[in-house]
């Protein structure tokens, strides 16, 4: 079996998973809402249409009319040596369905049609509907492809005259140089949306930031001021007070969580409100009732609403599997479907695969919580747990979608009540972050630590507070020497690794660290790390011992400052190999200083640190081989070691791994976890998956106290793209001190654990 051909996630709570059968794969163009919300597909069989009548909620509905009237054509594209199905524009009127492609179709609702042909019959254009049933046409490629882009600004208008025949009328070409010097020779990566009296307004593209006016009634295009983000494939929707709302898409690190609105009285764009997550290759709808715009479709598998003027981006529903430029169609009672898209499985998997079914939402439109929480589809983000509370805050999505791997960053933060299994989302971080840390600095409120996704995404990194139950958000000033950047990358990467009594540890990769608090001073320097390492995890105890472990070390260091500045910090800057790491280090808030654990056997691999300071570790260890060395064969052979220290890391000792595990490598595909919340009964618990190549899984192993003299692993589950830790709440089968039981909740970020009746 390949890997991704594993069974996909089941359905989260409040998703209905419909029409499985239905070939969504082969679909020639978007789906359209019908009437009574019902939902027409067009799918092809071979080059065979055929129109699919869908109730997306009842799965015994489902009939299907092939479209003899005319074939799905077959062509060539620029660059690729086989021939493709042609991709047409849909658009839904209350008679009918519109399809634009190298032909047109009209296919009313008895599947009746009307045929007719574009002036410049071309592929992939994009549609959007008139209040007169007709429709504007604009862009797309020529049919079959060939190297004449003008077609990609060619508008044309459609309509059924009162014969009901296919009409067409050419329209004023877009007014773009696509031949000016230095600029990409065709247009395409924008969107189109009708803002009232036969207009239409066209955003985004690729490479330009365009904002252009289209009246089909003077025949005439208006050039007007771009958006403050350029971005590429913008959804837009017209908003019941005539402004229109456009978010996300591409633009080079801040497009994807951030929105604009067009005005139409001043006919300019001003800044929207900010997205939790990113949003790229989606669809924008109202609700049924029109006091919500949805976003829905993109790369992720999150659903965001927005009341218009009440409050900013909430999270209303997520669903179990990525469906990339899914059909998004509003459905009564407050609920969406998602018909179809594309997913990917695992790294490296290109263009991802078709996501089967039709996804059908339940939405929490009033924001009461009721709903999947999204954080455990992120990496590298924040997760902390206080009397049952969950935070989880920043951290990156992964994709495949675009040809190759991805991580966009988010602007998330989340809270779960355990209790109630109540998810809110808090006010978003004013940065799109990736790698994020938290730690709580008081009893209320959380120390957050985000590094943005992009070195282009303006701010490189925000230092402030969150207010667990409100939300409220406040900046603290960044430290003279944090993070920073250079061409070649980031260098000195700063990390929050935990708090004690009221002020956080700030460890950086050049070994400085420094404590950061509420008050004056806000920063206080503190004894350097003993060697300066990359890629570390670290943990403060509660008695104020700090841990950092794992990573790679370099070899050798040399004092550096800025020429010319005598006041400027010395910065020690590491070169020659970097090693994997051995050893960690331990501070001892009495003698203030660090302590050097003694060498693991194993070096390098995955590091984590239980409550009380010891170090879980996976390294990589070659031992002697039994065989005789010959010129084909190693003389060692490199094997997986999991050891664990003792608290005060004089010692380790070496743990079995699960029955029949083969540890690749490098340990490549391997992770390690200890509960990261003080959670009683599991602060010994110690969390091992690994990547299955051949099952496109992560399968989970679990021991609930590494120091019992039966040491026995226990299956807890697998996980599957976008998953990184088995999804939902995960019973431990133990008890607390007062009797509830034993929960664990993990993703990419960590694992934490609570209690609850």
């Amino acid at each position: 079996m390949l890997a991704g051909d594993a069974p996909l996630p089941p359905p989260l709570t409040g998703e209905q998973l419909t029409h499985q059968n239905v070939p969504l794969k082969n679909q020639f163009a978007p789906a359209v809402a019908g009437p009574g919300g019902s939902v027409f597909v067009f799918t092809r069989d071979g080059d065979n249409p055929v129109r699919w009548w869908l109730l997306p909620q009842d799965e015994l509905r489902q009939p299907s009319v092939p479209l003899k009237h005319f074939k799905v054509p077959f062509g060539s594209r620029l660059g690729y040596s086989e021939k493709y199905p042609a991709k047409y524009a849909s658009v839904g009127t209350a008679k009918g369905s519109w399809l634009i492609g190298p032909t047109v179709e009209f296919i009313r609702i008895d599947g009746s049609a009307a045929s007719g042909k574009l002036k410049w019959p071309r592929n992939n254009v994009k549609a959007v509907g008139l209040p007169d049933d007709s429709v504007v046409v604009v862009g797309g490629y020529s049919w079959p492809e060939a190297r004449d882009f003008s077609f990609t600004l060619k508008a044309e208008r459609v309509w059924l005259d009162g014969r009901g025949q296919v009409q067409t009328e050419e329209l004023p070409a877009v007014p773009v140089d696509i031949k000016a010097t230095g600029v990409w020779e065709s247009l395409w990566g924008f969107s189109l949306v009708h803002i009232g009296n036969g207009r239409v307004l066209l955003a985004g593209s690729e490479y330009r930031n365009l904002t252009l006016l289209l009246d089909p009634k003077t025949r005439s295009w208006q050039k007007l001021p771009g958006m403050k983000q350029p971005r590429t494939d913008p959804a837009l929707v017209l908003l019941p007070d005539g402004r229109v709302w456009a978010s996300g898409g591409k633009g080079w690190g801040k497009a994807e969580t951030s929105s604009e609105l067009w005005n139409p009285v001043t006919q300019a764009w001003t800044a929207g409100p900010d997205l939790p997550v990113a949003m790229v290759d989606h669809t924008a709808v109202l609700t049924a009732n029109r006091d919500t715009a949805l976003l829905a479709g993109g790369y992720f598998p999150t659903i965001l609403g927005w009341k218009m003027g009440f409050g900013g981006v909430f999270i209303a529903a997520q669903h179990a599997q990525q469906r990339r430029n899914a059909g998004v169609v509003a459905l009564p009672n407050q609920r969406l479907a998602l018909l179809g898209g594309r997913y990917a499985r695992q790294y490296g998997e290109g263009w991802g695969r078709s996501t089967p079914g039709v996804a059908v939402v339940s939405l929490d439109l009033a924001a009461s919580g009721n709903r999947a929480a999204a954080w455990p589809t992120t990496r590298v983000g924040a997760l902390l747990e206080r009397q049952g509370q969950v935070l989880a805050v920043g951290g990156l999505m992964h994709h495949n979608h675009n040809g190759s791997d991805e991580d966009l960053g988010t602007r998330l933060v989340e809270r779960v009540d355990s209790t109630s299994g109540r998810v809110t989302t808090l006010t978003p971080l004013p940065i799109m972050a990736g790698r994020t840390q938290a730690a709580w600095i008081s009893d209320n409120e959380a120390l957050i630590h985000a590094e943005a996704s992009s070195s282009e995404a303006g701010s490189r990194q925000w230092l402030g507070l969150i207010d667990l139950h409100s939300g409220a958000r406040r900046t603290l000033p960044l430290p003279e020497n944090g993070t920073y950047f250079m061409s070649d990358g980031i260098h000195r990467r700063m990390r929050l690794v935990g708090a004690h009594g009221g002020r956080g540890w700030l460890v950086a990769e050049d070994a400085q660290t420094q404590r950061v608090g509420v008050n004056q001073p806000v920063f206080e320097a503190a004894p350097r790390l003993q060697r300066q390492r990359k890629d570390f995890v670290g943990r403060v105890l509660a008695d104020g011992r700090v841990v950092i472990a794992g990573g790679e070390v370099e070899s050798e260091l040399v004092a550096a400052r800025i020429a010319e500045c005598a006041k400027c910090p010395v910065r020690y800057v590491g070169f020659g190999p970097q090693l994997p790491s051995r050893r960690h280090e331990v501070f001892d808030p009495v003698a203030n200083e660090w302590v050097s654990s003694v060498p693991s056997r194993a070096a390098g691999g995955p590091a984590t640190i239980f409550a009380d300071g010891r170090v879980a570790k996976l390294g990589m260890f070659s031992e002697p081989s039994k065989k005789k060395a010959d010129a084909d064969a190693p003389a060692v052979r490199p094997q997986g070691l999991l050891e664990v220290s003792d608290v005060a890391g004089k010692s380790w000792r070496t743990l079995a791994l699960p029955s029949g595990v083969v540890v690749p490598e490098g340990g490549n595909g391997v992770r390690l976890w200890a509960v990261q919340n003080e959670a009683e009964s599991l602060q010994r618990a110690l969390f091992f998956g690994i990547w299955i190549y051949d099952e496109g899984v992560t399968q989970w192993w679990w021991l609930d106290d590494v120091d019992s003299s039966s040491l026995s692993w226990r299956k807890l589950g697998v996980s599957m793209a976008p998953y990184a830790f088995p999804p939902g709440e995960q019973d431990s089968g133990l008890l607390t001190a007062d009797g509830r039981k034993l929960f664990v909740v993990g993703g990419d970020s960590g694992v934490v654990a609570y209690g609850k009746k």
